[in-house]
Formats: structure tokens, sequence, C-alpha cells
């Protein structure tokens, strides 16, 4: 929608909203979208060796994956319900969330244009961004910061691991069960049997962009145009301050690390020689 206002024959007054629908398909979350990243579960398995132990090594060159800590294979579909259990805790498991719906921005744009001499006109813009419902990942198994500012290094500690040899490789089939050692905080997990577990284009975030903008523009007349151009912007996100935060799932509106000020100087000459020409 937009309104244009003529205060004189040199001067007008613009006003313009739009409402944007962004599908999540093509909503990005740290470069990821539906259309190009598919989660393929079962399809793709990592093999992470033994590690070390009190400062060492468990595994070398020569046999990286020993018979105590075999190689992963791709389970494919077969596993169902039990596909990554078992995976350590740097393993990041997917969720995708599966009631998507579009994230939305409303935009509003305030300007005052005036031609000056030589047809040049100058164009002053306020302009703002509000978006809303935007995806991001949201930790399911994140470990309770609380008990490694109460304990310290105690729960880097290695303990003996209680999922070792779990099971069977169908009904437990990650590497966690290879392993005969694990740290304490990797145990404190809510569920412990899982490593780090997300979920994608979890909806909730906020977004903020303000702008002032300035520019000066000469229509292509006598053989020259030009295009001088300054915005100073502000923006802000919803995000996580700290891992404090990430456990309570607690946004909060961030600063975004964009530049303050952007400036734009661009135009076209017509070399005053050649055929027809003076």
């Amino acid at each position: 929608m937009g309104i244009a206002y003529r205060l004189n024959d040199r001067t007008s007054l613009r006003f313009g909203y739009a409402r944007h629908a962004i599908q999540p398909s093509v909503d990005f979350e740290g470069g990821i979208n539906l259309n190009d990243n598919l989660p393929y579960p079962g399809y793709q398995q990592d093999s992470f060796i033994n590690p070390m132990l009190q400062g060492v090594p468990q595994a070398r060159f020569s046999n990286p994956f020993p018979a105590s800590f075999p190689v992963t294979p791709p389970a494919e579909q077969s596993l169902g319900r039990y596909q990554e259990l078992g995976s350590p805790g740097n393993v990041q498991s997917l969720i995708w969330n599966q009631n998507l719906s579009n994230s939305m921005n409303d935009r509003f744009n305030f300007s005052l244009q005036r031609q000056i001499f030589s047809q040049i006109v100058v164009d002053a813009t306020y302009f703002m961004s509000y978006g809303f419902n935007h995806g991001y990942q949201k930790e399911l198994n994140n470990i309770d910061p609380f008990f490694g500012f109460q304990n310290r290094t105690a729960v880097t500690n290695q303990v003996p691991n209680p999922f070792f040899r779990f099971g069977t490789p169908q009904t437990f089939p990650g590497a966690l069960r290879n392993q005969q050692n694990i740290a304490v905080n990797e145990l404190l997990r809510p569920y412990p049997h899982y490593g780090s577990v997300r979920q994608w284009f979890t909806e909730g975030v906020h977004r903020r962009y303000q702008a002032f903008q300035l520019k000066a523009q000469r229509p292509f007349v006598n053989g020259f145009n030009f295009l001088i151009g300054y915005n100073y912007n502000l923006a802000s996100n919803d995000e996580y301050f700290d891992n404090v935060d990430v456990f309570l799932d607690n946004l909060t509106m961030q600063p975004a690390p964009n530049a303050r000020h952007k400036f734009n100087v661009g135009g076209v000459y017509e070399l005053p020689f050649g055929r027809g020409r003076k």
C-alpha cells in the first residue's frame, strides 16, 4: 500500500507499507533452508574414534577403529524409533519442526523527495522493518550450566560409561555403546542416551531493523548520471545471550553486528567522442 502527496511542483511526500510472508522453505537459518537441505536420517552416519583417556590417545593412525570401537555403518531405515539412539555428545541429532508456518515482516517507509538544480532529486527516507515468527534452533537436550558453576572441572572428569555395550547394535546403534568412559557432564543431560538434540525451524524469533537514508540522484541527461547514497541503520534480533539462556530457552533482543554506516556512489559518463558526437 502506498500514498504519495504532492506538496508543490518540486516536492513530494510518500508513505509505503508492505507485509511479506516468508515461506519456511526459504526462511534461512544459519544458511540452511528446506529447499536445499532435507534431512536424511539413517543415510548419514559419522564414526568417531575413541577419545583420549586422561590425556592418553586410544586410537592410532595404524588402527583408528579397533574392534572395541568399530566403524558405525549407515542404518538406512532399519532402526525405526531407535534411530540416533546412543549418539555421542559431539554428534548433533536434528528434529525438524513439524508444524511450520510463515514468517512475517511488516515494513514501513516514509520519504520526502525534492528536485533541486540540474534535475537532481534529493530523497530523505525513514525505513522500518518488524519481523516476527522467524525460525531458530532450539536445544532440547542441553546440560544445565548450574552443574558446571557449582562443581567446576569435576563435570569434565571421565567415569565408566553406563551405556557401554548396552543393548544391541540394532536397539542402541550409536557410537556411545562402544565408549568405555565418558565425561560426567554428558550423563547430566535430560536424555543422556542421546547427544545434542536440536529442533530446527522452531518459531518465535523477532527481528528489528531501522534505517535513515539520504540519496541524491541525477537522471541520464547530457551524457551522464550519478547516484550518491548514505544509510545509517540499527538492527537487533532475538538471540541467546549465554549458555544459561540456551538452557532456559530464553531469547532476548540483541544488537546485530551490522554496519551502522553504508555509502554508495555510482554513475555513468558517456565519452564525448565517436561517430555523431562532439
